[in-house]
């Protein structure tokens, strides 16, 4: 949906307006790429303000080995730690940039027989989940982030290949993809979506995927009561809905008809509406809430990545120039932009910590890392705050939202 685009930058840093009303002092990390072929590193991870003032940069990196991974960030649950991508692997380090450290290595040398490797933090912030790791990226495993120490939490297989989905907010499950075949050429390919008790025992497949080289659950989100998955994709084959809702202790897939863009859905905070992405016309996307019990779709406002959906009633997401992020008040559909990313730089992944505890996991806006994303409830956002520039922060990494429209 919005293309990769990377000529040295001009980092000049401009007052930051007030912060939103209603929003809480927190905290954004944000990655995000260069479309300036002359750029060696054009991805950016670092730490902003609500405002869009730069707290510090954590790293400039490039697309990891075989275009594997790189970019997408996320605070832990409880706010002290973030962990990234870059181009060697999954790192993580405490919140101020101490203690940074290699916990897994992206290890494959071959994109034709490779998945992206992706992640997930345990509710509890002492594990993470990490799917296609291994040379043959054909391993889940769950890492205790304290030791550095892995165990496997699914069986090792040639062409079996595991991507994370995320942690159920009560923390008792892990919902994943499984897809067995020739990762490059799909022989005999099968994909499911797989809910597993949080350590990986009594893994149960959920749904199968008749088409699993186009369609999967990649980006399906929980629901807040962790009864719920929802999933959209682009059905290229029929049996498979563009949009659906499976109950995860009875298995019970509910499908939709309205077939909207292949973006994770939103949770409203009561977990009664979905907000969802809608192509209006070329580039151009509309942000839209989904009525489950009714099945009525309304359009709120504009937008192709939406990040999260708070108690007050605001929708924050990505814009459709793929580099500002705005705020749109779902009752009188009004819309502003908190602040924007310098040129040419876009968003990759966006994720909040607020009061030292990350309310949301990333949006990111796909391709190459691949990762499960997940809703972000949070405090209002909905002044009349002016735009704000983002002052990117040229000046070095200190202390050391998956964009697939980006990276397609």
């Amino acid at each position: 949906m919005v293309a990769i685009s990377a000529a040295s930058l001009v980092g000049d840093a401009v007052a930051s307006s007030r912060a939103p009303s209603g929003l809480r002092a927190g905290s954004y990390l944000v990655s995000m790429f260069s479309s300036s072929r002359s750029v060696k590193k054009p991805i950016v991870v670092e730490i902003v303000r609500p405002t869009g003032k730069v707290v510090r940069v954590v790293e400039r990196t490039s697309f990891g080995r075989s275009g594997l991974g790189s970019g997408h960030a996320t605070w832990s649950p409880n706010g002290r730690m973030l962990a990234w991508f870059d181009a060697e692997g999954l790192n993580v380090e405490n919140s101020d940039g101490s203690n940074r450290r290699e916990i897994v290595a992206f290890m494959t040398a071959r994109l034709d027989q490779a998945v992206s490797m992706s992640y997930a933090w345990s509710p509890d912030s002492r594990t993470i989940a990490v799917g296609g790791a291994g040379t043959q990226t054909n391993r889940l495993i769950e890492i205790d982030v304290g030791t550095g120490k892995q165990r496997n939490i699914a069986p090792v297989q040639r062409w079996t290949e595991y991507s994370v989905i995320g942690f159920s907010p009560d923390g008792r499950k892990l919902a994943f993809m499984e897809t067995s075949g020739h990762v490059g050429y799909c022989v005999r390919c099968r994909s499911w979506l797989v809910v597993s008790h949080a350590d990986g025992r009594k893994p149960r497949k959920l749904f199968a995927f008749a088409d699993p080289f186009h369609d999967g659950a990649q980006d399906a989100t929980w629901s807040p009561d962790s009864a719920s998955l929802a999933f959209t994709e682009d059905g290229k084959d029929i049996h498979d809905p563009t949009l659906a809702i499976v109950n995860v202790a009875t298995g019970i897939v509910k499908p939709f008809t309205i077939a909207p863009a292949d973006t994770p859905p939103i949770w409203s905070p009561d977990g009664t509406k979905l907000a969802l992405v809608k192509v209006v016309s070329g580039t151009s996307y509309s942000i839209n809430t989904f009525t489950i019990s009714d099945r009525t779709l309304a359009q709120v406002g504009t937008g192709d990545l939406p990040v999260s959906w708070n108690a007050a009633g605001s929708i924050v997401t990505v814009g459709n120039d793929n580099a500002s992020l705005r705020a749109i008040d779902t009752t009188t559909t009004s819309e502003r932009t908190l602040f924007a990313l310098p040129k040419p730089y876009q968003f990759m992944s966006v994720n909040l910590r607020l009061n030292n505890f990350a309310l949301a996991s990333s949006r990111s806006t796909g391709g190459a890392d691949c990762c499960a994303t997940h809703r972000e409830p949070r405090s209002a956002l909905v002044s009349d705050t002016k735009s704000v520039r983002h002052p990117l922060d040229l000046r070095g990494a200190q202390g050391s939202h998956r964009n697939s429209r980006a990276a397609r």
